[in-house]
């Protein structure tokens, strides 16, 4: 199929930055140095729909990139309510964000005040200093407000900017930098959306990341650690599996907390309300040929960005972890029988993708078998190897 529409122009960006030279199809390839982002999530390269806008609107996207260097410059890269960065991180980002909440409500301090200490981001974290950020940077005489903006529906925090000729800019920063127009945005249908925070040029600006940074560091009470407390070294998901081990009885617990949005922008059948297809992505071009969009994405940052994928065994990764607990679970309700046919037979159909988890519970097996007390009666030789099939380390002495 031919491309509907053939551009080649000098300035292509995204949320990332800008792509020296680079062909940009109404179908298919695109950029030198960058790439798409939609067909890294979907396996299908997409159709470009191409929206003009103004000078002033294309200068609100070419702001994105310098509203990430601000926002990574006080904040960890990863949202502390995401299942992917909770993966990517072994849960560790997870749990930071819940120290950061627990501290909060113990010093009845702000929960921002915790996270600007290179702490764990949320959507309220990453409007906050986004609404901040914008304010210093956006040129005032083309706007006419900033708001931060909350969906307590949605349970999602963001922050627009209402433009002279009341175009509205969509400045979310939550999974990842994107910058669209109020009606290109996943929660613009929403009716509960109201104004947290705003400021008018001619208003005295609100105070900047420079005075929230240096009050927190000033601010004994963000001198809690935040160093992860697990083994560096373990895989992601078997880091997750332990904290999620660690809390499971916590309300609400990790598999509640954590979302799996990868972008905040259409959903499919927001699209096809707008008359768009599921693989239409759009692209603004401004009156001087420059085009922004929010897939245009530095292939090394795509890199980074596969790896954090979670695929679709992944996808079901609370539901894996949930179960390897209920497995262990099991187990022990065995041991308690002293039924060794059951705890053999659990042994043999331990879910080995989580064998760090697995050999941690075979130990602790073979240890009850050696105490006097827990009433287990004495390993057979089919046991044994059982458990050190699950990596048990079995001390015959």
């Amino acid at each position: 199929m031919k491309p509907l529409i053939d551009r080649q122009r000098s300035t292509i960006s995204g949320p990332y930055g800008t792509a020296p030279t680079a062909q940009v199809q109404g179908h298919a390839e695109i950029l030198d140095e960058m790439g798409s982002l939609h067909q890294l999530e979907h396996g299908q390269a997409p159709r470009y729909h191409f929206v003009p806008v103004s000078a002033d609107e294309g200068a609100h996207y070419r702001l994105s990139e310098s509203l990430r260097r601000g926002l990574h410059s006080v904040l960890s890269p990863y949202s502390g309510n995401l299942l992917r960065h909770a993966y990517a991180t072994g849960g560790e980002i997870w749990h930071l964000t819940r120290r950061q909440h627990e501290q909060a409500l113990i010093d009845n301090q702000p929960r921002i005040r915790y996270a600007m200490v290179g702490g764990a981001g949320t959507c309220e974290v990453s409007a906050f200093i986004v609404f901040t950020e914008l304010c210093h940077r956006v040129d005032p005489s083309t706007i006419d407000c900033v708001e931060l903006m909350i969906s307590e529906d949605a349970d999602h925090a963001f922050t627009v900017a209402t433009l002279q000729d009341g175009q509205r800019i969509v400045h979310d920063h939550w999974t990842g930098p994107q910058a669209c127009r109020w009606e290109h945005y996943r929660f613009s249908d929403r009716s509960d959306c109201k104004v947290a925070m705003s400021w008018r040029p001619g208003e005295e600006l609100p105070p900047g990341l420079e005075v929230h940074v240096a009050q927190s560091l000033e601010d004994e009470s963000t001198g809690y650690d935040l160093r992860p407390h697990d083994t560096p070294d373990m895989p992601p998901h078997e880091r997750l599996l332990s904290l999620m081990e660690e809390h499971q009885d916590a309300e609400p617990g990790i598999e509640k907390e954590l979302r799996t949005e990868t972008d905040c922008l259409l959903t499919p059948d927001q699209k096809a309300k707008l008359g768009l297809g599921p693989h239409d992505v759009i692209v603004y071009e401004s009156p001087d040929g420059t085009l922004f969009s929010n897939d245009f994405v530095p292939r090394a940052h795509l890199d980074e960005i596969d790896r954090l994928q979670l695929g679709p065994d992944r996808k079901q990764l609370i539901k894996r972890c949930k179960a390897v607990i209920d497995w262990k679970e099991r187990i022990h309700d065995a041991c308690r029988d002293n039924d060794h046919a059951k705890i053999q037979s659990l042994m043999q159909e331990r879910p080995r993708d989580f064998a760090i988890f697995c050999a941690k519970v075979a130990n602790e097996i073979w240890q009850g078998f050696n105490d006097d007390e827990s009433g287990l009666s004495p390993p057979s030789d089919q046991m044994k190897q059982a458990l050190r099939d699950a990596g048990a380390t079995v001390d015959e002495s």
